[in-house]
């Protein structure tokens, strides 16, 4: 070690080199020191503070054991670093990274961070985790609340249609270093990764905070939005389900549950309303029925009953609709036909729906070039065998109400 140690004139040279890139000029990195200590810069505590550092600069004093405390903060470096001149480095304890500020509860920290230069908060770490990850990681709502409050992050923008239905248009207003743009990595998670818009959703709901979820389109995917004349896009409702917002709507309160097992309507890429049931309900029913929420349950069970009811009967008048004033249908079918084939040919020409993912369709032209339709989801769920009798029955009347729907569509009635 005893090459390392230095004069006072080769750290004051070596500190001159990192005030001077870091701020500038001594005057500025003393604003600085001051603000850092507490005190309020002014013209004379400046200038008395800029002569003490010209004396360190240049190597006629020494820097005081109370300086490493603020320069170590203020230039980003180790008291190693500075007392070596740069001849040894090691880590920084306290220096913020991802994984670090994410854990933090201190909004301080957060508003220090938020105004880096550097944009830290649009890159990835060395783990390829962004601090939003890493903020969901460790349940820190407060934190994911702060940026959304503050729209340095938002999960929902239904402004721009032109991803509606892939994604909601999450995005953050944090600009890119134009220089070489490397900060993109963040953008396009929040973009692409839908998952982070769910998990806030569950923290939300785990801290009580139930104004956010309407923001958050809390119960909706975004295929939802991309419904339109023909259908729905195809969904893989497994690969896009959270299981920790399926369980935090099951031990949520009564008011959130309600919430999750209502109708609502969501506008299609035709501005047409249609109504859905949030489509992991049948997930949310067997959370409450493992859960011992015998009451909650047999609430949404019934919700979700009535809903596929009411999907039954507008599938049926519009079909019967269709059978009377299909205007292709009327051209195929063309003679004298019973009232039953006329039903199997409108449901065989215009009923839709993927196994699994409680999504159908069905739509008919009254017109040339002009259609009617209807899209929505129905609910199924697992007879619990642990259930009480009463559980069981609703359990097996839900089972009913969604095979009637689906054996009418395949003409089976």
């Amino acid at each position: 070690m005893k090459n390392l140690v230095l004069d006072n004139k080769e750290i004051g040279e070596y500190l001159r080199k990192h005030i001077l890139k870091k701020y500038g000029t001594v005057r500025s990195f003393c604003r600085a020191f001051l603000t850092l200590k507490g005190e309020t810069p002014d013209e004379m505590t400046i200038t008395t503070l800029a002569n003490r550092f010209s004396s360190i600069l240049n190597g006629r004093t020494g820097i005081q054991v109370f300086d490493i405390l603020y320069l170590t903060e203020l230039l980003k470096v180790s008291c190693e670093e500075i007392l070596t001149a740069g001849k040894k480095h090691v880590p920084i304890s306290g220096r913020v990274t991802n994984y670090t500020l994410a854990a933090s509860q201190d909004p301080a920290e957060w508003e220090e961070y938020m105004k880096r230069e550097d944009r830290l908060f649009l890159n990835f770490d060395e783990y390829g985790k962004s601090v939003i990850d890493y903020a969901l990681e460790f349940r820190n709502y407060k934190f994911i609340k702060y940026l959304i409050d503050n729209r340095f992050i938002w999960f929902v923008d239904l402004s721009s249609r032109i991803n509606l239905g892939f994604t909601y248009g999450a995005g953050t207003s944090v600009k890119e270093r134009i220089l070489g743009k490397f900060d993109s990595a963040l953008p396009i998670e929040l973009l692409e990764k839908d998952e982070l818009r769910t998990s806030t959703i569950a923290l939300a709901i785990e801290n009580k905070d139930n104004a956010v979820l309407d923001t958050l389109l809390a119960r909706q995917i975004p295929a939802m939005h991309m419904a339109g004349i023909m259908g729905y896009p195809q969904i893989d409702l497994k690969a896009i389900r959270n299981d920790a917002l399926i369980e935090a709507v099951a031990n949520a309160d009564e008011k959130v549950i309600a919430y999750f097992s209502e109708e609502f309507p969501v506008k299609d890429v035709h501005g047409k309303e249609n109504t859905f049931i949030y489509p992991y309900l049948g997930e949310v029913i067997a959370a409450l029925l493992k859960n011992g929420r015998y009451s909650e349950a047999e609430a949404v069970i019934t919700r979700a009953i009535r809903h596929n009811q009411n999907a039954y009967a507008k599938l049926t008048d519009m079909v019967e609709k269709a059978c009377a004033n299909d205007y292709e249908l009327k051209l195929i079918l063309a003679g004298n036909i019973s009232k039953a084939e006329a039903v199997s040919s409108a449901l065989r020409y215009g009923f839709r729906y993927e196994p699994g993912t409680g999504f159908l369709s069905f739509f008919y032209a009254p017109e040339k070039r002009k259609y009617e339709y209807l899209i929505t989801n129905i609910v199924s769920a697992e007879n619990g065998a642990d259930s009480n009798k009463r559980i069981r029955a609703l359990l097996e009347k839900l089972k009913d109400s969604y095979q009637t729907i689906l054996d009418y569509g395949k003409g089976e009635m």
